[in-house]
């Protein structure tokens, strides 16, 4: 069994390639593998969502393992075996691992309501018959199972040697990092390509992504930026929280770290001075981002409960108010918390916060500002559909137009059904 620091690193969620005549393609996968192991993959996750695990017989699953295999010993290989029943997900990590795979993953059965135990012993199952402990794919916006790390018997399951971590296919990265304190012996991954960054804050070891099989190079470097010359060895991340990358930045044992203008409070306290920090953005060598500012951005709105009390409806917006405009709110946000707001109220607020006045500076230099955007989405099944129709696109399976419909069309049926 490879360690922790073996299997970090970047992970490409393989495609599933076919020929023209509609069969697995071997060679073509494998050349597109190729050329990721070239532009320093550290493995591949076979058979997963990307490469449209659950639409493949029995047979063409194995075949796929099979194609990836070439490459056995020579990269880390994570399968993915995870089935409805558990039979099936065992013949499948049988036959992985007999290839010379170093690693199955599973997502939870799905479609019937399985209770704690009954998933917990399916994953048990998986790891006796493959002789090895298991990579839980938690991917709940596909498989409506979450792990609910209160349940004793899911607490069990991490703490009982049978699994090896979890691909975090979640957005819930707090989620995440409470498994990993069941455990420190845990490997996490995070699965979204977009949560990246965000994982490795958060103590995850490795991404797998499927935009990893073309922009392979960008997250890499992304990637790199905070494993190169860390303060912490690749193998001890997963245990690093953020209370310890203040306390190395404010202890000056970092040179960098990501975070935001709230930071400021919390370094304050620390003993940094105001003229021993700055901002900048995480640069990767994309041509022409020296044009590039700060991500800047917040959240959109306020929200008061349509269905509460008018009296309590009345004592959120005075309290609201009262937040924006009175001298000890304005206080508690500009100075106390380190935010900086969009409000005319705080026109004649001096801010002592030396990165927001970065964040300002940079914002009057004439570059680029990058949208830090929160999202808003209908439900995670309609982002499932979207991203769906977008991977199709990006591997030739689909039309645009496919897109546009299961965007637009899918947000109006989300829409009527709610109102």
């Amino acid at each position: 069994m490879k360690t922790k620091r073996e299997l970090a690193g970047i992970y490409v969620a393989s495609i599933t390639a076919y020929d023209q005549a509609g069969n697995v393609d071997a060679a073509a996968l494998q050349k597109l593998m190729q050329r990721n192991i070239n532009e320093g993959a550290a493995g591949f996750f076979v058979g997963g969502s990307s490469g449209e695990c659950f639409m493949l017989t029995e047979a063409e699953r194995v075949q796929v393992f099979e194609a990836a295999a070439a490459y056995a010993g020579k990269t880390n290989l994570i399968a993915h075996v995870g089935a409805i029943g558990t039979a099936e997900a065992v013949r499948y990590a049988k036959a992985a691992m007999g290839m010379g795979y170093d690693v199955v993953a599973a997502t939870a059965p799905f479609y019937y309501g399985f209770s704690p135990k009954e998933v917990c012993r399916y994953y048990y199952d998986i790891a006796e018959a493959s002789g090895s402990p298991v990579l839980i794919y938690n991917f709940p916006g596909n498989t409506h199972r979450e792990f609910d790390v209160a349940n004793p018997d899911y607490i069990q399951l991490f703490k009982s040697g049978a699994i090896l971590g979890v691909k975090q296919t979640n957005y819930n990265l707090f989620q995440m990092e409470r498994i990993l304190n069941l455990n420190p012996d845990l490997i996490a991954f995070d699965g979204y390509d977009e949560t990246m960054v965000a994982g490795q804050a958060l103590g995850s070891s490795g991404s797998i992504g499927s935009t990893f099989n073309m922009m392979l190079p960008h997250y890499k470097k992304i990637f790199d930026l905070y494993i190169a010359d860390s303060t912490t060895d690749p193998t001890q991340l997963s245990a690093k929280t953020g209370d310890d990358a203040n306390s190395e930045f404010a202890l000056g044992e970092a040179a960098f770290y990501q975070n935001g203008t709230w930071a400021w409070t919390d370094l304050q306290k620390a003993g940094m001075k105001a003229e021993s920090v700055g901002m900048m953005p995480i640069y990767t060598g994309v041509k022409g981002e020296e044009k590039q500012g700060l991500a800047t951005g917040s959240e959109n709105y306020w929200c008061i409960n349509d269905k509460a009390s008018d009296a309590d409806k009345k004592a959120t917006e005075d309290f609201l108010s009262w937040v924006i405009t009175s001298d000890t709110g304005k206080k508690a946000i500009s100075q106390d918390m380190g935010f900086t707001t969009p409000f005319k109220t705080f026109d004649d607020v001096k801010f002592d916060n030396p990165l927001t006045e970065a964040a300002v500076e940079d914002q009057k230099s004439g570059k680029t500002q990058v949208s830090w955007n929160f999202t808003m989405m209908p439900s995670e099944e309609w982002k499932n559909k979207v991203g769906q129709a977008l991977l199709e696109y990006a591997q030739g399976t689909g039309k645009w137009d496919a897109v546009k419909t299961a965007f637009v069309d899918g947000w109006a049926s989300e829409y009527e059904a709610s109102h």
